[in-house]
């Protein structure tokens, strides 16, 4: 099993190595085994992040089964939970502030993964009423402007207005700009001396496929940590 620890304002926390251990620690009492895994601390990104590999075999000796509903929320919860006992917890304003952000930013964010959990398998999201989710007035709003802010980047379709239909695996969508984005903004640096900015091309292509590139390689890395998929700069 493979999988990232990102806390928000994780560069705040001293000992972020502690930080993954306690982490782990409520992983194997949920799990009621204990695991043997490792974990590698990257303080290069904008966001401090650790990578855990756990062995796919619990202390029985048997295949590790860990639940879907686990996978999706209580390794989340359980890093929520860490973080807040190191760091205390966030003020309202701060919340808020965090969740504004999120509107629209070209990544998975949280309102896309409430969205999913309210969307039906026609992808329909309905948003015509003052309060249609339960939630405040203000988290309401956000919704609307994620929604509106999907379709304005073409990946929902508002029709009519106020009904918004989700394009098909549009997650999958974000994750790859998202990995692009942050290639470009690690490539930054490296790039500079050696070319303009403006005369930029990103190509993903399987091995085998696409045009042939010739020139110099100037970097090559992890472009996707969790898939060991890699880049080079030509």
């Amino acid at each position: 099993w493979r999988f990232i620890i990102s806390p928000e304002n994780g560069h705040d926390i001293e000992d972020f190595h502690g930080y993954v251990r306690g982490v782990m620690k409520l992983v194997e009492k949920d799990l009621q085994t204990s695991l043997t895994w490792t974990a590698a601390v990257h303080y290069d990104t904008d966001d401090v992040h650790a990578h855990v590999i756990v062995r796919g075999v619990n202390d029985r000796g048997e295949d590790l089964v860990i639940g879907q509903d686990y996978v999706k929320e209580g390794f989340r919860r359980r890093a929520q939970e860490v973080a807040t006992e190191l760091l205390g917890e966030r003020s309202l304003d701060e919340i808020r502030k965090s969740q504004e952000k999120e509107v629209e930013a070209l990544r998975v964010t949280s309102l896309d993964r409430f969205m999913a959990n309210q969307m039906g398998d026609d992808r329909m999201l309905d948003v015509r009423a003052k309060t249609n989710f339960g939630k405040s007035i203000f988290y309401e709003g956000l919704i609307k402007g994620r929604l509106r802010f999907l379709a304005a980047s073409g990946l929902a379709v508002e029709q009519p207005p106020g009904v918004y239909m989700l394009k098909k695996d549009y997650q999958d969508d974000l994750r790859a700009i998202a990995q692009k984005n942050e290639a470009v903004k690690r490539l930054y640096p490296k790039i500079q001396d050696h070319a303009r900015l403006d005369g930029l091309s990103v190509y993903v292509m399987k091995d085998g496929q696409g045009p042939e590139v010739s020139g110099r390689i100037v970097d090559k890395g992890i472009m996707d940590e969790l898939y060991d998929r890699k880049y080079v700069v030509v």
